[in-house]
């Protein structure tokens, strides 16, 4: 299979444990970009991680890779650009969609 290239949309714990995960087990699919609103945190998340690039440019960080992870504020992937290279399924859509219970 060939391989993803993946941006994460955040540096937090969120996007600390996605980053563990791809890497330590999809031996294939590595993130390649790293977008945070920080420069340095998208910087020390690129050194820990091995990560080709940072970015604090989201609408560069959300067309740079095959697949766009957001594990950023609820809010962040309605800010992305629109594009047909992005699937809703790539952009979390259940936590954008879910509701607050009464």
């Amino acid at each position: 299979m060939k391989a993803h290239h993946i941006t994460m949309l955040g540096t937090g714990l969120i996007g600390e444990f996605y980053t563990a995960t791809l890497h330590g087990q999809r031996g294939r699919d590595h993130v390649q970009v790293v977008y945070s609103k920080s420069d340095a945190r998208a910087q020390a998340f690129q050194e820990r991680w091995s990560i080709p690039e940072s970015t604090t440019d989201l609408k560069a960080a959300s067309t740079a890779c095959h697949v766009v992870s957001s594990s950023g504020p609820n809010a962040l992937p309605s800010a992305l650009p629109s594009s047909d290279s992005i699937a809703s399924s790539q952009l979390c859509p259940g936590r954008r969609s879910r509701k607050k219970r009464s």
